[in-house]
Parts: C-alpha cells; structure tokens; sequence
C-alpha cells in the first residue's frame, strides 16, 4: 500500500466520503489496477454516510463496475443498493434501465424506465421517455394495454407531441379499432402537420374502413384530410368516388357480395364470414334493412362461429331494439352448436352476462355458467359468478364446491389464491368453522409465501399448537407487509424462534441480524456471534455488525462493536488488511485507544514486510515476454497475496488480471469464485459463473447452470434469472429432478408463466 496514501485513507476513517480523500484513493488505485481494493473503500464509505450521499458512492461503484470490469450484473447490484438508500435517485433508475434494457430484461427496464421518467421534471425529456417506454410495451413486450396507458400518460403531458398520436394510431389500428386509429391519425395530422408518411398511412386506413360500411363516414373524413393536403392525390380520390357510388349502387354491391360469400364458403369460411359481415353492414347502414342485416350476420357466424366483429353488431341491433330475450336465447344455441370449446366459451359468457344484467334472470345466467365450467373447469368469470350466485342464496356447500374446483383446475396462481380465499371467508364467516378455513390458508401460504391474510389467520392456531416450523414461515410471510421498527417484535420472536426450537441457527441469525441492525445491543451482539460460530457463517455475521455500527449513538458501544468486527477479520476471516481498515475507524472515534494503536502499527508492519515481495511479482510479470508467462507470474502473486499476506482483496484483481490475458484460465476463474464464494458477494458468484458457462457444454455445463439457478433463486431473490438457468439445466439433461423441481416451485412466482409450462409440458404428458 502506497505511504502517500495513507493520510488520505485516514481522512477516509475519520470523514467517510471526504471528495478530496476519495479522489485521490481513486486515482492512486485505478492506475495499479486495484479495482476491487476501489470498489471495498467505496463501499465502506457508503456505509457510513447520509442516504443521499450513500446512494451517489453507490452509483459510483456501479459506474466502476460497468466502466472498468464491464460488469453489469454487480453493476446493477449496487445499483440496488443506490435506490435502497434513495428510491427517488433518478440517476440511478436510469442506470439500472440501461442495464436491464440491454440485457433483455425489457418488462423490468420499462417498469424502472417510468419511475425515472415520474421523477423527471422537464415535460418535454418526460413525453419522450414515455413514447419510448410505450414502444416497448406495444412492440418487444406485445402489452397493448400499457402500451396504451403509457401514451395516454404522454398526452397528459404533451398532448400538441404527434409522435403520442401515430403511437396511439398504429395500437389501435392493429386491435381492429378502426375509428379511434383514424381519431388518432387526425390528431396526429392536426398537430405535427402532413407528411409523405402520415399521408400514405391516412391512406391506407381510408382504405380499410372502405371495407366497414358502418364506418365509411370516417373514411370519408380520412379520405377529405388527405385531398386537402394533396388536391390530386390519385388514390385519394379514387376512394372518394368508391364511397360516393355506395349511396347509389349499394344494391348491385349487396349481389356481388353474395355471390363472393356463397364463393369463399367452399374454400375459406373466415373469406366468407368477412364478405357476410361487410353485406349486413351495407343492409344496416345504406338499406336501413336491420332484420336483413341480421340474417347476413347469422350467415357469418354459421361459417365462422363466434366471429367478433359479426357478434359485435348483432349485439349493437338487437340491443338497440331492446331484443334482448332473442339474443341471449341466439347466443346460448350458437355456442351449443360452436365445435371449439374456446369459442363456445366466450359465447355462453355473452348470453350469461346478456340474463344477468339485461333480463334480471340469474338462474338462467348460472346455467350457462355451469355449461362454461363443463367446457373450461378453472374459467375465471363462471367460478366467481357462480359462487356468488350461491353465495346470496346462502347454499354454501354448492358455493364451495365450485370455489374448490376452481381452485384445483385454475393455471395462475392469483387465481387459485382467490378461490382458496373465498372458501376461507365462507368457513369463517357464514358458517363459523375456523378449522375448516385452515387447509386453504395453508394452500395460500404455499402459493403466496407474503400472505398478509393467511399469515394473520395461521400465526395463533400454529403458536398455541407448538408447531415450530409453521409459525416460522409464518411470521417470516408477516415480515414481508411490515417496515422499519414495526419489525422488530416479529424479528425478536423469529429470531428466538429458530435460534431455540426449530433449531435453525442460520435462520436465527439473519432474523436477530436485522433485528441487531435495527437496534444494535452488546448483549445481542454476542448472541449473534454465537448462532455465527454455530452455521459456521462469520462472513454473514461481519456484515451484519457493520451494518448495525451507524444505530450505534454511543461512542464507547460503537468502539466495543468495531473491536469484534475488527477481532473476527483478523480471526475467524483470516483477512488482517480488512481489520485494518477497522482499526483505522476506531482511532478516529478514540484516537487514544491502546488497543487499536497496537494493532494498527503490527498490521503495518506486516504488511509492509511483503510489500517488497508483492512489488518483485508485479515488476516480472510486466516484464513477461508473453502472456502465458505473465499468467504464470501472476498466479504465483495471487497465492502470495492469498496464503501469506491475506490480502484477498488485492488477491481478486490479480485473479481478474489473468482472465484478461487468458479467459479460459480455469485456475484463474476458480480462484475468483473462491474468493466471492469467501467473502458470500453472490452477485460476483454468479457473474464468473455465467462467464464459466460460455465454455462448457453437455455434462460439464449441468453443475454450472444448477448452481446459477440456486443462487438467482435463494441469494439474488432473481425469480426470472432462476427459471432461466433451471430450463438451461433441463436443456443439457432432459427430466433432471432438481431442475424440474426448481420450474415447478417457481411456477407461480415468475413473471412468464408461459414459457415454464412449455418446458413442464412433455413431462407431466409422460406421467
């Protein structure tokens, strides 16, 4: 360690995030290519600081990490930690969308994308960033819905921004919602001018109404809006005078649309159903022949059942004659006679909802809702319907069979959660049987683990019954809807809990470790050091001292606590330049504590002992010929820095120096893991192994990915990143039990549920 650094680090222990100190401790360790050392005295400082001041040391790190390890997975770590501190850190949101963005994380990144963009005063950057959140939910995401949200969130904010409009024209365009994407053109036109593209786009939707009778009168306005710009635009006036004849010729068009639709009905059903629809809407618009227009749309849904747009105006006729018996007995015998049951579906919904609301005839609605469960047992809107049909007659048992079967035959899990929720209220409150609600609180706590309900209903019933393990997992659900020092008396029990009975002592010591953290005691301290020595886990138990030091308000408690940090580094660690540093915090808390001085100047010492060796390696392998040479000499430095000096993280960047002269250093790679595995940072664990798995295939890449998805899954709490290395693992070795356990238990914790249900697929049609 350079002598010229030293007062700056001492300035560091005494004035954590001093600019001047930190400049320099940077420049001095960028130039030796002592990254990680960097990276540790960021952190630490960041510890020790204001939250505001604390988040911008952690974007800092972050920066070093993508700028000099070009590593965007501990990147967005500490980025994490950066909006941990400050959530409104807008820097930090818009370096962690880049991040996610460019690593396809694209739902995730447009979520962090529209926090930034709320934090963003400026109207212009704002509608912007909107528009191009919205191009990802409509284009790479296929979400119309917030796609549209997003752009009606822009128009709010600059509704002149024609960009906003041809967004809105070309959602609504591609869902068939022909009048407001010419709404949406006009608008565009109205505020951003005409140009050649806007122009062929008014066009071509011109073009497309021409085809929806109903809607010639926007395709008249459409086609108006383009020959006011160009006067002699061919095609415009061309469709002009298509429209124009309708008025006098609809009739000879009514006789080739027949003869077009009895044509199409041998090769084409969809081609005849459309050439059907088209005719009624010209019975309908230009005949006013409504009752001819209903036998044209009976025709389009005989060849093709269920077609939207022909069901869409049946409804619009017959409910505008208030013929609502007709329809709903219409409806229920074209979904008797639809042969696809999706289709039959949607249909006997129409007419369950037709007798529900217009005719006030819930008996016949939850008729058709039984016939929908027949052909689509976990089908949402019949469960409900049907239960709460139950529910007002008060015949509870019907209500609950029907909830139990939707629970059992629902695909997502938020689903199930309702079922088994509503069985739960009628147990407990129409029939006062609190035993039998208990089983679906259980179901809930296993397909929702946070369950604030369930958690409630469970904690006494396992408390009094002494069961252990049970009220383990459900205070931990409880912990998860409380913040802050409402926490404290669940942390206490959890802690105690699993320190005693349950027999958890990892378990015990993260529960009281928080618990420390938030209200740091000498005598809980040394509880902690004991269920540490116990898991074997003083790697844990030292950050959770440190992180517990800036609650401490006493000086003297604070000094007793860096004392045990600095007592278990230079113990248990094995890593005496780590005690170092805290040795330096506690002379400028007690600049007079003997003690600390001691230790301070035999650390010196030792240190300064193999700096020559250290020196010696590092001025051969500049002079190495070639890099296998080099490679070899610093492989030699780094078991010195790691054997004899303990500088492990001097030791990292040496490893990390290797790989970038050669990559495929398995020695190299394995040293690095070993350190991150040490020091228990999952997030450099996992990068290395990721960078591991680029180079490995067939047998050899199985360990790997499995070892990726446990650390997603139970370190980094990365649900999608863990389903991805599960289905990697399934991938190498087809049936592989823990992968496809793995799959299963996330199954309803994923965002995409999906692609998990492809990969389960072959095998539950095997079983």
């Amino acid at each position: 360690m350079a002598t010229d650094l030293q007062p700056h680090l001492q300035t560091l222990a005494h004035s954590p995030g001093d600019a001047t100190a930190l400049a320099a401790v940077e420049a001095a360790y960028r130039a030796e290519g002592r990254i990680e050392e960097l990276l540790r005295v960021v952190e630490d400082n960041a510890q020790r600081v204001e939250p505001n001041a604390a988040a911008m040391l952690w974007r800092k790190a972050a920066g070093i990490c993508l700028n000099e390890l070009k590593s965007a997975p501990r990147a967005e770590a500490y980025l994490q930690r950066a909006l941990d501190s400050a959530p409104s850190d807008a820097e930090a949101l818009g370096m962690l969308r880049q991040i996610l963005i460019e690593r396809g994380d694209l739902e995730r990144g447009a979520e962090v994308w529209e926090k930034e963009l709320a934090r963003t005063t400026d109207a212009r950057t704002k509608a912007k960033g909107l528009i191009a959140v919205a191009d990802i939910y409509g284009t790479k995401l296929r979400r119309d819905d917030k796609a549209l949200s997003t752009l009606r969130a822009a128009q709010r904010i600059q509704p002149k921004d024609p960009a906003i409009y041809r967004g809105l024209a070309a959602i609504y365009e591609a869902q068939g919602r022909l009048d407001q994407a010419q709404a949406a053109l006009l608008s565009e036109l109205e505020n951003g001018g005409p140009t050649d593209d806007l122009m062929s786009r008014l066009g071509q939707l011109a073009e497309r109404l021409l085809h929806r009778p109903k809607l010639h009168e926007l395709a008249r306005a459409a086609v108006e809006a383009v020959l006011r710009v160009r006067s002699h635009d061919n095609r415009a006036q061309a469709l002009k005078r298509e429209l124009d004849t309708y008025k006098s010729a609809w009739s000879l068009k009514v006789t080739d649309l027949v003869q077009r639709a009895v044509e199409a009905a041998r090769t084409d059903p969809n081609q005849a159903a459309e050439a059907w629809l088209t005719l009624a809407e010209i019975q309908l618009v230009y005949g006013e022949q409504p009752e001819a227009a209903l036998g044209s749309l009976d025709k389009a849904v005989a060849a093709r059942p269920g077609h939207p747009g022909a069901l869409r105006l049946m409804e619009e006729i017959y409910g505008g004659q208030e013929r609502f018996d007709e329809l709903a007995l219409k409806l229920e015998m074209m979904a008797g006679y639809a042969r696809e049951p999706a289709v039959a579906v949607d249909i006997y919904l129409k007419a369950a909802l037709l007798y529900a609301v217009r005719l006030d005839n819930p008996d016949a609605a939850a008729k058709i809702h039984l016939r929908v469960l027949a052909l689509d047992p976990g089908n949402k809107v019949s469960s409900n319907a049907l239960a709460e049909h139950y529910r007002e007659r008060k015949e509870w048992n019907k209500a609950l069979e029907v909830l139990r079967a939707w629970a059992d035959k629902a695909t997502q899990a938020a689903d199930k959660v309702a079922a088994h929720y509503a069985c739960c209220r009628i147990y407990e409150e129409e029939l006062g049987d609190r035993n039998a609600a208990r089983p679906h609180y259980e179901a809930i706590l296993t397909l929702d683990p946070e369950n604030q309900a369930a958690a409630r209903a469970l904690e006494d019933v396992y408390r009094a019954a002494g069961a252990h393990a049970q009220l383990a997992r459900v205070l931990k659900a409880k912990l998860a809807g409380q913040r802050g020092n409402d926490r404290v008396a669940v942390l206490s029990e959890l802690g105690q809990l699993l320190a005693g009975p349950a027999n958890e002592p990892a378990g015990a010591l993260k529960a009281l470790g928080e618990l420390y953290q938030l209200k740091p005691e000498a005598k809980l301290r040394e509880r902690l050091e004991e269920l540490a020595a116990m898991a074997g886990a003083f790697a844990d138990l030292v950050q959770i001292l440190e992180g517990g030091l800036d609650r401490i308000k006493d000086n003297a408690d604070r000094v007793q606590a860096l004392h045990s940090i600095a007592a278990l580094y230079e113990g248990a660690r094995d890593a005496p330049l780590e005690a170092l540093r805290i040795h330096r915090r506690i002379l400028a808390l007690a600049p007079a504590d003997a003690r600390a001085k001691e230790s301070v100047e035999r650390l010196m010492q030792s240190a300064a002992q193999t700096g020559d060796k250290i020196a010696f390696y590092r001025e051969q392998a500049e002079a190495a010929g070639s890099d296998s040479e080099r490679a070899g000499i610093l492989h030699k430095l780094a078991t010195e820095l790691v054997d004899t000096v303990k500088d492990y993280v001097r030791a990292t960047d040496v490893y990390r120096q290797i790989l970038k002269v050669a990559p495929r250093d398995a020695a190299a790679v394995e040293g690095l893991l070993a350190l991150y595995r040490r020091d228990n940072r999952w997030a450099e664990v996992a990068e290395v192994l990721r960078i591991k798995t680029e180079g490995l295939s067939g047998a050899a890449r199985l360990p790997v990915a499995l070892e990726l998805a446990r650390i997603m899954e139970q370190r980094l709490a990365q649900v999608d990143a863990a389903v991805d290395w599960f289905r990697d693992a399934l991938t190498v070795s087809p049936g592989h039990t823990e992968a496809r356990a793995g799959l299963e238990r996330l199954l309803s914790r994923a965002r995409e549920v999906v692609p998990i249900a492809e990969v389960l697929q072959p095998y539950y049609l095997k079983d």
